[in-house]
């Protein structure tokens, strides 16, 4: 899966670079896309699924900084 998201991610900055990107996805794949983008290692990720892991219809966002995505928000669900 980190392969495939790595490759989508590719294409994402070669072809939607500088747009916002809404992206609807299972939680296996928030928490893979936090492991690509911020590089995170095995034991995050297992931290992650004891905290409780994804809640449904939960709000993950990364924003570009000028240099690299960066996490601005996690798992939140204020909105429901």
């Amino acid at each position: 899966m980190a392969i495939r998201l790595r490759s989508f991610l590719a294409d994402l900055a070669r072809y939607a670079s500088g747009r916002r990107v809404l992206l609807v996805a299972h939680d296996s794949v928030v928490v893979m896309l936090r492991y690509v983008i911020e590089g995170l290692v095995e034991s995050d990720v297992h931290a992650i699924a004891k905290s409780g892991g994804i809640r449904n219809a939960s709000v993950t966002r990364w924003e570009w900084d000028g240099s690299a995505l960066r996490l601005t928000l996690f798992n939140d669900i204020r909105h429901l």
